[in-house]
């Protein structure tokens, strides 16, 4: 929001207002300075990313939070596969399937701003477990 003074005749100098500027500018995940990354330890994914701070307009910008997707298929990740939020810029994903070789976690991130506005997804990351044979 934004306090200005009026200097209308009709109005008491040095009178304060309030105006509340619509954001409708989305944040920008390019300028975040790359995607995520993820690490296993003790069967957790940690996934981390850089914050946004800008957004598409090349303005400054405040993040209210961010949103993990995670999905099965890199190609197909989407809102629909929402897995938290978040105001930090980490997230640890414990779900029983880490260390399934059967099953591979892909994840992006939305970034939010106070405004309610989305980024586009960020970067696909991804944890991928393989089982290893003993060979003699």
């Amino acid at each position: 929001y934004f306090l200005f003074t009026s200097l209308d005749p009709g109005v008491q100098p040095n009178t304060a207002a309030e105006v509340i500027a619509e954001d409708d500018v989305p944040p920008d995940w390019d300028g975040a300075g790359g995607d995520g990354v993820v690490n296993l330890a003790d069967l957790i994914a940690f996934i981390s990313w850089w914050p946004v701070e800008e957004d598409t307009a090349g303005c400054l910008e405040v993040i209210d939070y961010y949103i993990v997707l995670r999905d099965t298929h890199p190609d197909s990740i989407g809102m629909e596969d929402s897995l938290a939020a978040t105001a930090d810029t980490f997230y640890a994903d414990g779900t029983a399937a880490i260390g399934n070789t059967s099953i591979n976690h892909y994840y992006a991130i939305v970034a939010v701003d106070e405004g309610g506005n989305k980024s586009s997804p960020s970067g696909v990351v991804g944890e991928f477990d393989k089982n290893l044979t003993n060979v003699k």
